[in-house]
């Protein structure tokens, strides 16, 4: 028979035995998708020539609502929030999380990725099937760039707060057993952030390209349809759940 500290506690085996399950890939599935056209003659408003690059462009937008306002609003509020993010440094806290005791940092890395779900779980509300439809409009109703600027500021926060979990896990204290278990942890958003940033420089591409085709022939039908899959990385969950294992046996 081993000898007791070697065994997990019960809090280390019920990190390993499932609580990262909540942190799956395949999580979010949204989907954006245009169709536009006009036939000879209708009266059009005027095209803005690319999504816009300052908060100027987006004021812009909004008060003048060119054509498909909604989705070069959207593309645009998405984009120069993203950018401004990743032109910040990284915030450190004040007073980042402190552990002097083995157990306690490895019992807590399953709330932090509850916390980590939690955010997701907010990223993924924001494709909701009514609000999208409310908000970009349907026919015969136009969209409302409140609610527009809503959901991509949602979206945005939400990467926000992604990265800022990464840096509070990354600079926690915890005693050295512990390190790379947290190290491990940190990382565990780095795959969601990464789609959100595929999904953005997607869309504004796609809408850009609309944008100069429609410049050229407002007549011909101009579809778009982006989808945004966040997943997160099994192999990384895996390799963490064997860590905190180890960690869970270590003096």
């Amino acid at each position: 028979m081993g000898n007791e500290a070697d065994r997990p506690t019960n809090d280390i085996a019920n990190v390993i035995n499932g609580d990262l399950s909540g942190v799956q890939a395949g999580i979010i599935h949204g989907d954006v998708h245009v169709h536009a056209s006009a036939e000879p003659g209708d009266e059009v408003p005027a095209v803005f020539d690319h999504v816009p690059e300052t908060q100027d462009e987006i004021a812009y937008v909004i008060s003048h609502r060119p054509w498909e306002w909604p989705y070069v609003l959207y593309a645009g509020v998405l984009q120069v929030g993203l950018r401004d993010i990743k032109r910040r440094p990284e915030e450190r806290g004040k007073s980042p999380l402190t552990f002097a005791d083995r157990r306690a940092a490895i019992s807590h890395a399953s709330p932090l990725l509850d916390e980590l779900d939690s955010i997701l779980e907010d990223f993924r509300r924001t494709f909701d099937v009514q609000i999208m439809s409310k908000a970009f409009g349907e026919p015969g109703r136009p969209g409302e760039w409140r609610l527009v600027t809503d959901i991509a500021r949602r979206q945005v926060a939400a990467y926000e707060k992604m990265r800022a979990w990464a840096v509070s896990v990354r600079t926690a204290k915890v005693p050295r057993q512990v390190h790379r278990a947290y190290e491990l942890t940190s990382h565990v958003a780095d795959q969601p952030m990464g789609d959100i940033e595929i999904f953005v420089g997607r869309l504004v591409s796609g809408v850009n390209d609309m944008l100069g085709e429609a410049a050229r022939d407002l007549t011909r039908s101009h579809v778009l349809s982006i989808t945004c899959d966040l997943t997160v990385d099994n192999k990384l969950l895996a390799e963490l759940t064997k860590e905190i294992a180890r960690a869970g046996k270590r003096w």
